[in-house]
Order: C-alpha cells, then structure tokens, then sequence
C-alpha cells in the first residue's frame, strides 16, 4: 500500500433491461477494520467494541538480492480488547526477487503472527508483474509456516481483481482489493464495478479497502471493510466514515 485502509456497504442489486446491475442501498458492515500506518495512533477509542485494527508492523525491502527488516517503530495504543491484524508491507526493487528468496522472507511474516492478539496477518505489496512467480511462491511458503488459527489476508491492486485474475486465492483466506489512489485505472474499474455489481475475481469480492478522503458509490458486496486515514485517527474520523458512501 504505498498509498498509505470502516464499514461494509452490502450492495442490493436489481436487474436492468440491458442486462447491467445497479445499486439500490447500502447496509453496514459485518466488520470492520482500521488501518494504522507507520506514524504515532492512539486508538483506545474502540475499547469494548468489533471494531479491528490492521497495523504496520514490519517492512521488508528485497533490494539486489539483499532482504532488510524494518519494524514498526511508532507507538500504536490500543486497548486490551481490541483484534489486531498484523500487516506487513513488502518493497522491491530492481531485479525481481527469485522464487528461493520466498521462504525466507515467508518466515519474517510468520513471526509477526507471534505478537500478542494477532489474529490475522496481512501482505501488503504492490507486485509488479515480473514479481508474479515470486509472490506466487511467497504466498504458499507463508501459509505453510502460519498457525492453522491463524488467517492469511492480501492486499490487491483493483486491476487483479477486474481484469488481470492472476492470484492463486487457495491458500489466502482474504484478498482485500484497493479501491483508492487507483491513479489511471480508476474509471474503468469503477465503470465495472457499476456495471457488473462484483468482482470478476470471486475471491476478491469478501473485503474492499478505501480511505476516509474517498467516497465510494457502488462498492461490491462485501464482508469486510478496511479503511486507511491520512490523518492520525480520532474517534470522531470513525462516525464521519458513513459518508463514504453517501
């Protein structure tokens, strides 16, 4: 997500002459999560409620051949109660990362699953397609060393999920498409979207990311919802998230 991810619109679609979909309301979430990025978050605010937090937790650059660690080193105060996701960002570049280097980075996201209350980890990298095998093999090599009680989410750019269905979804339990900063490619998926009422790529029709300075008409039906701030978030950021989909 180099675009530095609250609630679950329910699409009710109804049928059209020319064959299309289109949306007749939006219904709330069955959950909800915060994304807090690299930068000082205090969210207390959600103690005692279903609300989760996703959060940075680590950064993993394969640069030449070289892998460095970076953790998160902003505080993040949450309350007790509070499910957390940990997410872990990768970062490439040059030379594609060879198929072999999947294992070990694979073990540096499995150990970010021992920290306490995580209850799923998250993938978060913007593969390009010469990364493809890599990824491929790096998804496979991270479900062989997470705990069975432990879910596998991805983040996806929305062009695999619209036109470009390459992911193998067997082992992830969760594809989160990105519906902001979508540069170029956004009309066309939203047209899509609009058209179609779902994702192409069924996997990726359970969760949908978007950010608080966004608003989203026509989101696919989803279980789950990410919601990225650019801003450090308050408790009043989460009641304003409803007109995400005004």
């Amino acid at each position: 997500m180099r675009r530095p991810s609250i609630l679950v619109a329910l699409l009710i679609v109804a049928g059209t002459s020319a064959g299309h979909t289109s949306v007749v309301r939006t219904t709330a979430p069955s959950q909800l999560t915060l994304w807090a990025w690299e930068r000082p978050e205090d969210l207390r605010f959600l103690a005692g409620g279903p609300v989760r937090v996703a959060f940075l937790e680590r950064t993993l650059t394969l640069r030449s051949g070289q892998l460095s660690v970076q953790r998160r080193h902003q505080p993040l105060r949450v309350a007790p109660d509070t499910p957390l996701v940990a997410v872990v960002r990768i970062e490439v570049s040059g030379v594609s990362p060879s198929v072999d280097r999947a294992g070990e980075v694979a073990r540096e996201i499995a150990d970010s699953a021992a920290l306490p209350r995580v209850e799923m980890v998250q993938i978060d990298f913007d593969a390009r397609q010469s990364d493809r095998p890599f990824y491929a093999a790096l998804l496979r090599e991270t479900r062989a060393r997470l705990p069975r009680s432990t879910r596998l989410s991805m983040t996806a750019l929305a062009s695999w999920c619209a036109d470009d269905p390459w992911i193998d979804a067997t082992g992830v339990d969760e594809i989160v498409p990105m519906l902001f900063q979508m540069g170029p490619d956004a009309r066309h998926v939203v047209t899509r979207l609009r058209e179609e009422g779902r994702w192409r790529v069924d996997a990726c029709n359970g969760a949908a990311g978007l950010s608080t300075d966004e608003k989203w008409r026509g989101l696919p039906a989803s279980r789950s919802v990410y919601v990225f701030n650019p801003r450090p978030w308050q408790a009043s950021d989460l009641h304003a998230t409803t007109r995400l989909f005004e």
